[in-house]
């Protein structure tokens, strides 16, 4: 085996990911004379299906500001396609990456800088 991927995003929620970063170093310690890397991917706001079922859900105006506010939280001023956390994922994956592990990548647009 290659390379695993952990997919992890207040409060409990943030001791978990938390968990899962601690985890990653850990296992990839353990696992990198064996050859297997170990990364762990923390994705920020992306427009998957399930984000959208619940535009579906509001009323004309609460989406007008539910986007703003999904494009006010990261630097780069939107929501993610699916496809960018795929590509980072893709990279991990490759040969590119042969030397990361141990490693949380952050795919959030920039969310995780803001200082507001």
């Amino acid at each position: 085996m290659d390379a695993i991927l952990c997919s992890a995003g207040t409060g409990v929620y943030a001791a978990g990911k938390s968990g899962v970063i601690a985890l990653t170093k850990s296992v990839a310690q353990e696992y990198g004379h064996q050859h297997i890397r170990i990364n762990s991917l923390c994705p920020g706001a992306f427009r998957t299906s399930m984000l959208e079922e619940k535009f579906l859900t509001l009323p004309e105006d609460e989406k007008v500001k539910l986007n703003e506010s999904y494009q006010k939280l990261n630097a780069l001023g939107r929501i993610g396609d699916p496809l960018e956390a795929a590509k980072a994922v893709k990279w991990l994956l490759s040969d590119d990456a042969s030397f990361v592990t141990g490693q949380n990548i952050i795919v959030d647009g920039g969310i995780g800088f803001r200082f507001e």
